[in-house]
């Protein structure tokens, strides 16, 4: 391999990680929805330059998977013609939305229908002096002890990103809900400072949720009272004068208010049979409000009926991509 090409690979190696935990602020043209399969700008835009190198600057580049858009974008970004292929009707809709022009009251808008969100959901909320943060788990009887079991694969809740080099955190118990600190995330388990059993640190890697009661795997029983696995709150997060983060049990109050959604009524949406449902409603739920905990429901009906009743078509469809951030961070699939 040729020096210079050597250089070129470290340099794009580089570039790469920089970007790729800010993907959605260094290419934000791409980022109008969730897509799985998008790829680096940045790596893109290399192989494109690669491959086109010999064929100047007006090259076309067909992409007959275009996705969202990125492979399309960097070629028209380096000079080049493109031409792209999509029959996902939602990665057309991304598409159409990336290379079209911005509806001019799109910001407006959003930041009307976000604030009134917001007011709805607002009363679920303790005011500025309550808790600054919240940590929900699901739990569901066990299909073979019966008792009530936590669905957490992990039960440190709280770590640095650098564990080696800052390695205290915050656990939870999962036999009584205690919130407490540890020394060391990286030990294999902690003692309980509230029912003194030990607990351990380092989940399993077996893809499955294991009763801490009989240690068997809680298997999805649909017809079993308790289910689907219901949202609990199980921590919050509360700052103290100098500004630390402490980590605690939700009191009672915190739990109550936290349930206030359960009321709210998202307008009714099966979850259809397919490959990529089937998990979800071998689990129990059948709408796709089941994957929201009680406070994303009051947000999420603030929001769809608000960009619901929005007449303009194109400044419609831009809104439901704008808050689809959302539905993808704040429901029971989230990565």
């Amino acid at each position: 391999m040729g020096r210079r090409r050597l250089n070129g690979l470290k340099s794009l190696r580089a570039a790469a990680r920089s970007d790729r935990s800010k993907r959605h602020l260094t290419q934000p043209l791409y980022y109008g929805g969730k897509w799985w399969a998008r790829r680096l700008a940045v790596a893109t835009a290399w192989m494109i330059h690669e491959a086109c190198r010999d064929l100047g600057d007006d090259a076309l580049v067909l992409d007959p998977f275009a996705g969202s858009g990125t492979t399309l974008g960097e070629a028209l970004r380096l000079g080049h013609r493109a031409i792209g292929v999509e029959v996902n009707p939602f990665a057309v809709t991304l598409l159409n939305a990336a290379f079209s022009a911005r509806h001019p009251k799109l910001q407006d808008t959003y930041d009307a229908i976000a604030t009134r969100a917001l007011e709805a959901v607002g009363p679920l909320y303790d005011g500025p002096n309550g808790p600054a943060g919240y940590f929900w788990a699901y739990q569901a009887p066990c299909s073979s002890c019966r008792e009530t079991a936590l669905l957490i694969k992990r039960t440190v809740i709280v770590q640095h990103a650098y564990p080696n080099r800052l390695p205290r955190g915050w656990a939870l118990c999962p036999y009584d809900r205690n919130v407490f600190a540890i020394t060391d995330v990286r030990k294999t388990k902690a003692k309980c400072t509230c029912c003194g059993r030990f607990i351990p640190l380092q989940p399993k890697r077996t893809g499955r949720f294991e009763c801490i009661w009989c240690e068997e795997e809680v298997l999805p029983e649909p017809d079993l009272p308790g289910w689907p696995p219901e949202p609990v709150l199980v921590a919050v997060e509360i700052r103290n004068g100098d500004g630390v983060r402490l980590f605690r049990q939700p009191a009672k109050e915190e739990v109550a208010l936290a349930a206030g959604g359960d009321s709210t009524k998202l307008t009714r949406s099966p979850i259809d049979s397919g490959l990529t449902t089937e998990q979800i409603l071998r689990w129990g739920y059948v709408d796709w409000a089941d994957l929201l905990h009680p406070r994303q429901r009051v947000l999420a009906s603030a929001i769809s009926r608000r960009v619901a009743r929005v007449e303009d078509e194109e400044l419609r469809e831009q809104l439901a991509l704008a808050f689809s951030p959302f539905f993808e961070y704040h429901c029971r699939l989230a990565s």
